[in-house]
C-alpha cells in the first residue's frame, strides 16, 4: 500500500466507528465502565456532535484505554501518559514504509521522548514546523541512539521514514500544507512540551525549565501547558510559589492598582455575610469591574450567590473609581492568571497541604502589599 494514497479521515473514521463498537459492547458487559467512560468524556469535553467527537484526541485515549481492558484514569495526565503509551505500541503492517523498522522497534519512552524534544522545540514557531526542521530535529535525537545507522544515507532514510511513521501509524503528526507539518492536536503538542518541562532529558536543567515557563503565566496559549506541568510533577510545591510570583508581579506594575487590591483584601475579610469566602468576594469585585461572567474563581457553591446588594455604599463608590483601559487590562490579566492558578491547585497531585491552603487563601492578594488601609481607599 502506498502511504501517498492513504486518506486519514476516513480511516480515522473507520477507527473511531470500530471503537464505539466496542464501547457499545460493554452495555451488555460492563454498564458501570461503560458509565465512567460516558461522563468523563462529555464532563471534560463537552461534544455533542458526533463527527466532532471522531476527531476528538481525547475521546480516542479513552476508547483505547477501553479496547485495552483498561480502568478509566480520573486523573487527565495519567489518561493521557496511558493512553499514548498505548497508541505508541500499536503498529499497523498495511503501511509499507521503507526503513520504517527502525522506528517500530524503538521502545515507547525513546518515542515520547523524541516527540517531547520535538514539541518544546516548535512550539515557539505557532505549532507549525518545517518537513527539515523537524528532520533536523529528529536526526539530531536518533543519531545518538546504541542502533541508530551512521552511514548519512542511512540515516536520513530512517529519519524520512520515522516521520512518515508518526504521521501515519500513530496520526500525531498532520501535514497541513506541503512539508509543512504540525502536531494533529493542540493537546498532544501541549502534553509532551510539559512532559519535557516536567522531566526534562538534562535533569540539571529542570529548575531553570520551571523557571522559563512560569515567566510565561501572562501568555494565554501556554496554560494548558501550565495545568499539565503541575499534574506530571511528583511535587508541585516549588512551581505553584513560582506562578504566584510571577502573579503578583502582574499587579505590582500599577500603584493604584496595588492600593485597590489591598483595601478589597481588607474588605473582604469584614464580610456581613461570613458564610462567603474572602477570594470569592474578591473575585466578585473584579468580576463586576471587569463585566465577566461571575462564575469561575466562585468555587464554592453559597460564593455563587453574592449578588450586588452585597457591596455596600462605600464599596460601591470604590468599584465605580474611573480605571483607565490600561488598568482594567492589567486587572483582568490578574484575573486570569489567578484562574490558572486555580486550575492547577486542583490538577497537582502532590504539594505541602499548607503551602495549598495559603495560595487557595491568598488568590487575588499580592503577596508584597503592606501599604496602610488608609492610602489604600484614599
Amino acid at each position: 500500500m502506498e502511504t501517498e494514497g492513504i486518506k486519514l479521515d476516513n480511516r480515522k473514521g473507520v477507527k473511531f466507528s470500530g471503537k464505539w463498537v466496542q464501547v457499545e459492547n460493554l452495555q451488555k458487559n460492563d454498564s458501570k465502565q461503560l458509565d465512567r467512560v460516558v461522563n468523563f468524556s462529555l464532563k471534560h469535553e463537552e461534544k455533542e456532535i458526533v463527527n466532532e467527537l471522531s476527531n476528538d484526541p481525547l475521546l480516542n485515549l479513552l476508547c483505547l484505554l477501553v479496547e485495552a481492558g483498561r480502568e478509566i484514569p480520573d486523573d487527565r495526565c495519567q489518561l493521557y501518559r496511558e493512553g499514548l503509551e498505548i497508541l505508541l505500541n500499536q503498529w499497523d503492517e498495511a503501511y509499507h514504509i521503507p526503513g520504517d523498522r527502525f522506528y517500530k522497534n524503538l521502545s515507547v519512552q525513546h518515542k515520547q521522548d523524541l516527540l517531547s524534544k520535538i514539541a518544546l522545540a516548535t512550539f515557539e514557531t505557532g505549532g507549525k514546523f518545517s518537513k527539515q526542521d523537524i528532520e533536523k530535529s529528529i536526526t539530531e535525537y536518533i543519531c545518538n541512539l546504541p542502533k541508530a545507522p551512521t552511514s548519512p544515507e542511512l540515516l536520513q532514510l530512517t529519519t524520512e521514514a520515522l516521520l512518515k511513521s508518526i504521521q501515519y501509524q500513530h496520526q500525531l503528526f498532520v501535514e497541513s500544507a506541503p512539508e509543512v507539518y504540525s502536531f494533529s492536536d493542540s493537546r498532544f503538542h501541549e502534553y509532551f512540551i510539559a512532559r519535557e518541562i516536567a522531566d526534562p532529558s538534562h535533569p540539571q536543567r529542570a529548575e531553570q525549565a520551571l523557571r522559563n515557563l512560569a515567566a510565561r503565566i501572562s501568555e494565554p496559549r501556554w496554560h494548558e501547558v501550565f495545568v499539565f506541568v503541575v499534574g506530571m510533577l511528583r511535587n508541585a510545591d516549588y512551581f505553584l510559589s513560582l506562578m504566584k510570583q510571577q502573579a503578583d508581579a502582574i499587579a505590582g506594575v500599577d500603584p493604584e492598582l496595588s492600593r485597590f487590591l489591598f483595601w478589597l483584601e481588607r474588605k473582604s475579610h469584614h464580610l456581613s455575610k461570613p458564610q462567603f469566602k474572602p477570594a470569592a468576594f474578591r473575585a466578585f469585585y473584579l468580576e463586576f469591574i471587569l463585566d465577566l461572567k461571575s462564575d469561575s474563581l466562585q468555587d464554592d457553591r453559597t460564593d455563587r450567590h453574592l449578588h450586588l446588594s452585597d457591596i455596600d455604599a462605600s464599596s460601591y463608590e470604590l468599584i465605580n473609581f474611573p480605571f483607565t483601559c490600561q488598568q482594567k487590562a492589567i486587572l483582568k490579566q490578574y484575573y486570569d492568571v489567578n484562574q490558572l492558578i486555580l486550575d492547577c491547585l486542583r490538577q497537582a497531585q502532590y504539594m505541602t497541604r499548607s503551602l495549598r491552603t495559603e495560595i487557595e487563601e491568598t488568590l487575588l492578594v499580592p503577596s508584597y502589599l503592606s501599604c496602610p488601609i488608609e492610602t489604600a481607599i484614599a
